[in-house]
């Protein structure tokens, strides 16, 4: 399917010119650069998944001085609790005051989950806070605000 184009145009010369890119059938021409396409993507997304692979074992950082610096990436699986550590304490401690231990043993009881491996740290900025529960020789229960505020 060789045709020749000719120029009606002053301005362009009437030589003979051929297009220059023929093609015999262009359903085999589609064929042949999907093929090379799917190929290429075939490549991009491997070379994606690598990548992702990287990324995901490893957390990177920039500094200031512009060269790049790694951390292992650490995945914690935080509990999901239906409430906070205060509210369950709260409604642990408001029928009698508990030693810290019982109050420790009585949220693993109910199925608080604890993030840490030192619960009793978490629980001592819990009961410690300003405020919030009253200490006597030991036994901790919630104030009357703290009561007010949570079961009005």
């Amino acid at each position: 399917m060789n045709s020749i184009i000719r120029h009606n145009n002053p301005k362009i010369s009437n030589e003979m010119t051929e297009p220059e890119n023929t093609v015999e059938n262009p359903f085999k021409e589609f064929l042949r650069l999907k093929k090379e396409l799917m190929k290429e993507r075939a490549g991009l997304v491997e070379r994606i998944q690598q990548i992702n692979t990287v990324l995901n074992a490893q957390e990177f950082y920039y500094s200031k001085t512009a060269n790049i610096k790694f951390r292992p990436q650490h995945k914690v699986q935080t509990p999901r609790n239906t409430m906070t550590l205060k509210a369950a304490v709260i409604m642990i401690t408001r029928r009698r005051p508990l030693t810290k231990e019982e109050i420790l043993v009585e949220l693993e009881e109910v199925g608080y989950e604890f993030a840490t491996p030192k619960p009793m740290n978490s629980l001592n900025t819990t009961l410690y806070a300003k405020g919030v529960f009253k200490n006597e020789n030991g036994r901790f229960s919630p104030t009357e605000s703290t009561l007010e505020e949570y079961y009005p």
